[in-house]
């Protein structure tokens, strides 16, 4: 495909095809990318985050091929997918959303510079769902979204993985690089970005039961925050000066 791209003139450049998993990435992808051949029409390395483990897989990626964007395109909760029986689908829960943070988190330290939710919208059933035989999709192949809307209430209701999603998405704009950030507490997580305008961008996340206090540093600058229970807070330094994003699920939990 590369060479015929190239022959017609046409710029396009060609993801590799999506591995199932993080493992099957780093087994499989070395085969194209150590072709010298090949690697010179690759454009993206992308992979599925269904098996939730394997994060050291990514980082092997990233530390051996440090100059292939690596994207994580596709996962949801799904039966098929691995989600338990017990586990009623669609999520309501906000708590669900600490969740999708952490696993977000995960892929971003691995150096992932991309990660897309599979199922946007979907009802209060969880569908409509697909079914294939072929796929291995049952029926029902009930999934879990990041908008659900009731077809019997009308009502839109945004899951707790909307507004951890919602974080990243609105904040942390096409562009930004990841800053290294040191300091450790339990239970909470940090991230911090700069934008191309030079703004830093700092996610943090409290995974725990109750309120903690931190604080925030950034060469002379101190920002001092209160962290709500089970939450994702966004820092933002605009202009030299230190300020808060008012955490998106205290204003719908």
């Amino acid at each position: 495909m590369g060479p015929l791209l190239r022959k017609e003139g046409i710029r396009t450049r060609i993801m590799l095809s999506e591995a199932p998993n993080r493992e099957d990435a780093a087994r499989n992808y070395p085969l194209v990318l150590d072709d010298a051949s090949a690697r010179q029409y690759v454009a993206i390395a992308p992979y599925h985050g269904y098996d939730n483990k394997d994060w050291d897989k990514i980082l092997y990626l990233h530390q051996r091929y440090p100059d292939f964007p690596l994207w994580m395109t596709e996962v949801c909760y799904a039966y098929d997918a691995g989600t338990p029986k017990s586990m009623s689908l669609p999520r309501f829960d906000f708590e669900d959303g600490d969740y999708w943070g952490n696993q977000i988190f995960n892929d971003f330290e691995a150096y992932t510079s991309a990660w897309i939710y599979w199922n946007m919208i979907l009802d209060e059933k969880g569908g409509p769902w697909s079914i294939s035989k072929v796929h291995g999709n049952p029926d029902p192949n009930i999934q879990h979204p990041v908008v659900i809307i009731d077809r019997h209430s009308k009502k839109v209701i945004y899951t707790g993985l909307y507004y951890y999603l919602a974080h990243f998405s609105k904040f942390v704009r096409p562009g930004a690089i990841r800053m290294k950030t040191t300091g450790s507490l339990d239970g909470v997580r940090v991230m911090a970005f700069k934008a191309p305008d030079g703004k830093i961008v700092t996610e943090l996340m409290n995974s725990k039961s109750e309120d903690v206090e931190i604080d925030v540093k950034f060469h002379e600058q101190l920002l001092r925050l209160k962290l709500p229970a089970i939450s994702i807070t966004t820092a933002l330094w605009n202009g030299g000066i230190a300020r808060a994003q008012a955490s998106l699920n205290a204003l719908e939990r």
